[in-house]
C-alpha cells in the first residue's frame, strides 16, 4: 500500500494595531499607509521623541507569497484571516489607517526546512535631554524608516541581506559557543552583551548611558568600568568617546568627577552637567583605562592627549593620601555601607596601588621620570602601610585584610576588597602585592562570608539580620574567580563562585536580562531575592574571566599578545579577546 505524503502550509502573521478596541486607546498612535507597492508604513509626524515612523513588510522568496492589509477595525482584519488565510483582493483595504498587518507562507515538502521572515524596524529621530535636543546618531545614516528597510532589502523582494546579518551575528556566537568555555560562562557572556540596551548615542557624536533603569546617573566611572570590557572589544570608539569627557571635566585640582549628569537619587540634571562625589574608584579608573585602552589599540594620540590628565589625576590621588599613604574618607562603588566614614578602606588602597602601577608604565613610555619616580615611591609606602594598618591574621594559619581601619574595633571582611588586582591582571600589571596572603585574604571571604547566593559584600560590622551589609553584590563572586584563576587554583574550583552567582540569576530566577545589582542575603526573610538596581551592569566583570581563563596578556603597542591558558588540551578558546 502507497505511503501518502503531505505537504503543510506555513503561515506567518504580524498584526500592529492603532486605536480604537473597543475605544480604548492601545497601540501606537498614528496611521499606517499601504498601496499594493508595499512596504505598510505607520507615520506619527511631529518633532518629539515618540515621533517617528515603523514599518511592517516580509522578505520574500520565489516560493513565497505575501498578503497584507490595513483597517480601522482590529476585527475585520482577525475575521478575515481567520476566515481567508490572508488578505486578499476581496478582504484588502489600501490608503491609510489605524491597524495593519501582514502575513507570509510557503509550502513544505516533507522533512523540509524553510525560514519566513518580516521586517519590523523604526526610525525615531528625535532626541531631548531636558530641554536640548540631541537626535540619534542613526539619523546622519538613514532619512526615513523606508531607508531603513532598504539597507536590509525589502525594496529588493529577497532575504540576500538579512542572512548576511545572521550570518555575522552567528559568527561572533559561534567564537563563544565553539569554545572550550563553560556553558554558564557563554551563556552569560552573549546575555550580558544585551546591557547596552539602555545607551545613547546622539547625532553629536556622544555615546551616553544611564547607570541603571533605577538610576539616572549617566556614565558614571566607576559604574561604566563594571560593564565596559564587551563595549571595549567590539565597539572601542565609544569608550574613547567617554575618556575624553571625563577628561575635559576634570577638576581643577586633578580629580576627575564622578560622572558627566548627576542623578540617581534626584531629578535628571542638564546635559553634561558633571559632578558627583570625592571617590576611591573614578581617578584611579581613569588612569588605569588610559593604560588599557593604549595597550590595546596601539592609539599613541589618544595617550598624548590623556597623559596630562593621568598626571594631574596621580597629583590629585597621592594628595587624598597624603597622611597614611593610603586613600583618606573616599567613597567607592560599594557606597551603601558608607566606609567613607572610615579612615581608609582594602578596597579604595588597592585601586590605589592599581594606579600608581598603571603611572609608573604610563611614565616609562612617556619618558617622564619625575612622574615615574613620584609613584614608584608612593606604591612601596602603600604596601607598607597595607602590612601594618589593613592585614590581620585571626588565626596562626588564617588571614584577611580588614574592611577598614576605624570604626568600633571591629574585624570586618569586605569581599571584592581585591578588585584593583583584577584590574591589574587584566590589564598586564602583574601582582599588585604577595601573592600568598592574596589567597589567604580570598579563603577567608569563602570561610567567613559565603551564602547559598554569592559572598555576602560586609560580614563582622552589623548583625546578619541588616541588609546594608548581608547583601550579595555581583561583582564579587566573579572577581574571587578572577583572581582564584591568575593564582593558578585548577580551573573547576575556581569557578565555584562565579558559577554559583550567575546560575542563581539564570537558573533559579530565570532573570538574566535584569541582572539586578545586589541580592539579598539570608537573615532577613528574602534571601536571594533581587533587592537594589535593576538592569544593572555590576555582574558584568564577568568578562575578567575569559582573560583570567586564557591567561592574556597584550600590549599592541609592542606588538605583544600572550598566552597561558588555564584549561587541559585540547582546548579551543575565543579569538575576539584582544
Amino acid at each position: 500500500m502507497p505511503v501518502p505524503v503531505y505537504h503543510i502550509v506555513i503561515k506567518i502573521t504580524y498584526v500592529l494595531h492603532g486605536i480604537g478596541i473597543f475605544d480604548h486607546v492601545s497601540g501606537v498612535r498614528g496611521q499606517w499607509t499601504y498601496n499594493k507597492s508595499g512596504p505598510l508604513v505607520l507615520d506619527r509626524p511631529g518633532k518629539m521623541p515618540a515621533n517617528g515612523q515603523y514599518v511592517l513588510w516580509p522578505f520574500l522568496s520565489s516560493d513565497q507569497t505575501m498578503t497584507a492589509t490595513i483597517d480601522n477595525d482590529i476585527n475585520n482584519i482577525l475575521s478575515n484571516f481567520s476566515l481567508n488565510g490572508g488578505w486578499f483582493e476581496q478582504t484588502e483595504i489600501k490608503g491609510s489607517a489605524a491597524n495593519a498587518a501582514v502575513s507570509i507562507s510557503t509550502k513544505l515538502q516533507p522533512g523540509e526546512k524553510k525560514t519566513l521572515s518580516i521586517l519590523f524596524a523604526w526610525y525615531f529621530p528625535h532626541h531631548y535631554w531636558l530641554d536640548l535636543p540631541l537626535d540619534n546618531y542613526y539619523t546622519l545614516l538613514f532619512n526615513n524608516v523606508t531607508n531603513v528597510g532598504q539597507s536590509i532589502g525589502i525594496d529588493k523582494y529577497d532575504d540576500s541581506q538579512l542572512k548576511i546579518i545572521i550570518k555575522d551575528i552567528l559568527t561572533l556566537h559561534y567564537l563563544y559557543f565553539n569554545s572550550s568555555l563553560p556553558d554558564y560562562l557563554v551563556d552569560s557572556l552573549i546575555n550580558s552583551a544585551s546591557h547596552m540596551r539602555s545607551a545613547m548615542y546622539f547625532s553629536n557624536g556622544d555615546w551616553r548611558q544611564w547607570e541603571a533603569y533605577d538610576c539616572n546617573d549617566v556614565d558614571s566611572v566607576h559604574n561604566d568600568h563594571q560593564r565596559h570590557l564587551p563595549y571595549i572589544l567590539y565597539f572601542p570608539e565609544t569608550e574613547k568617546i567617554k575618556m575624553y569627557t571625563w577628561a575635559k571635566y576634570q577638576q581643577n585640582d586633578g580629580m576627575i568627577q564622578e560622572t558627566f549628569i548627576v542623578g540617581c537619587m534626584g531629578n535628571t540634571a542638564p546635559y553634561n552637567q558633571s559632578g558627583g562625589r570625592n571617590m576611591g574608584d573614578v581617578t584611579t579608573i581613569f588612569i588605569l583605562e588610559t593604560l588599557e585602552l593604549y595597550r590595546w589599540t596601539n592609539d599613541l594620540t589618544f595617550l598624548k592627549d590623556m597623559y596630562p590628565h593621568v598626571i594631574a589625576g596621580i597629583q590629585w590621588q597621592l594628595s587624598v593620601s597624603s597622611q597614611l599613604g593610603l586613600p583618606e574618607h573616599l567613597e567607592c562603588t560599594y557606597d551603601i555601607p558608607n566606609m567613607s566614614q572610615y579612615p581608609t578602606t582594602t578596597f579604595n588602597s588597592f585601586m590605589h596601588l592599581a594606579a600608581l602601577r598603571a603611572c609608573m608604565e604610563l611614565a616609562l613610555i612617556m619618558n617622564d621620570t619625575i612622574t615615574y619616580n613620584k609613584c614608584y615611591e608612593s606604591y612601596f609606602i602603600a604596601v607598607k602601610q597595607i602590612n601594618q594598618l589593613l592585614w590581620y591574621n585571626d588565626s596562626i594559619d588564617t588571614g584577611y585584610f580588614l574592611a577598614y581601619t576605624g570604626g568600633q574595633g571591629e574585624k570586618a571582611i569586605f569581599t571584592d576588597a581585591l578588585y584593583g588586582q583584577v584590574l591589574a591582571f587584566t590589564y598586564g600589571l602583574g601582582p599588585l602585592y604577595n601573592i600568598s596572603i592574596m589567597k589567604k585574604h580570598l579563603e577567608s571571604e569563602v570561610r567567613l562570608a559565603d551564602t547559598p547566593y554569592g559572598l555576602r559584600m560586609l560580614t563582622g560590622r552589623e548583625p546578619l539580620t541588616n541588609p546594608q551589609d548581608n547583601s550579595i553584590w555581583m561583582g564579587a563572586s566573579q572577581d574571587w574567580s578572577v583572581l582564584n584563576l591568575w593564582f593558578n587554583m585548577d580551573l573547576d574550583s575556581a569557578l565555584i563562585q562565579s558559577e554559583k552567582g550567575l546560575n542563581h540569576v539564570r537558573q533559579t530566577l530565570n532573570d538574566q536580562w535584569n541582572t539586578h545589582g545586589l541580592y539579598a542575603g539570608d537573615g532577613y526573610g528574602i534571601g536571594g531575592k533581587p533587592w537594589v538596581t535593576s538592569h544593572y551592569g555590576f555582574h558584568m566583570v564577568l568578562w575578567h574571566l575569559p582573560f583570567a581563563i586564557t591567561g592574556q596578556y597584550t600590549d599592541l603597542s609592542k606588538g605583544i599578545l600572550l598566552f597561558s591558558p588555564k584549561l587541559r588540551s585540547p582546548f579551543i578558546l575565543p579569538k575576539n579577546l584582544a
